[in-house]
């Protein structure tokens, strides 16, 4: 029974925990995917998992489609200001926002309008796009060595039987940031 309670103690002591009661300041500077292999690796299972419960006929163009909505970011670079912060990526110049949860509208590169908002809620950065088709939820969680990143995105489109969900793992990066589009 020690050892049960020692070893309980250890996996606790070790698991990455969040930081508690995070401001939009501790996300400041660049992270980096850890594991690119990974990250694609979870995004495919995810994927998979809502196209098995899609009709035979659909399966190949529901995971076409859904395997390029469901990117995997290679960095993200939080610039925060007060309750209003700036989120660059290789996907994206950077958004600027209000952390208030007060939705605004944007526009893609191409001309296509959605909604967006963002928000911190228990130390997480939420952040949310969304048209009338669907939304892209990503939930940015700093671990609670400050080192490490998790971002859980979902995917909700009408058209799915459920919510596409997977997880990215990033790193602090001290490196510059590369220029985005």
């Amino acid at each position: 029974m020690p050892l049960v309670r020692l070893a309980l103690m250890l996996v606790i002591a070790l698991s990455p925990t969040v930081v508690q009661g995070a401001e939009p300041a501790d996300y400041a500077g660049s992270y980096r995917l850890e594991d690119a292999a990974a990250a694609e690796a979870a995004r495919d299972a995810a994927v998979e998992g809502v196209v098995a419960l899609v009709p035979g006929l659909f399966r190949g163009l529901a995971r076409g489609r859904l395997t390029r909505a469901a990117t995997v970011t290679e960095f993200f670079h939080f610039q925060p200001e007060g309750q209003r912060i700036t989120i660059a990526s290789d996907q994206s110049s950077g958004w600027s926002t209000d952390l208030v949860g007060t939705e605004i509208e944007a526009e893609t590169h191409n001309g296509q309008k959605f909604q967006f908002s963002r928000w911190m809620e228990d130390g997480k950065m939420n952040s949310r796009a969304r048209t009338r088709k669907g939304a892209r939820l990503s939930l940015f969680t700093l671990q609670s060595d400050g080192r490490r990143l998790t971002v859980t995105t979902t995917l909700e489109n009408r058209l799915l039987p459920k919510p596409l969900v997977y997880r990215t793992q990033y790193i602090r990066d001290d490196e510059p940031v590369p220029d985005t589009p």
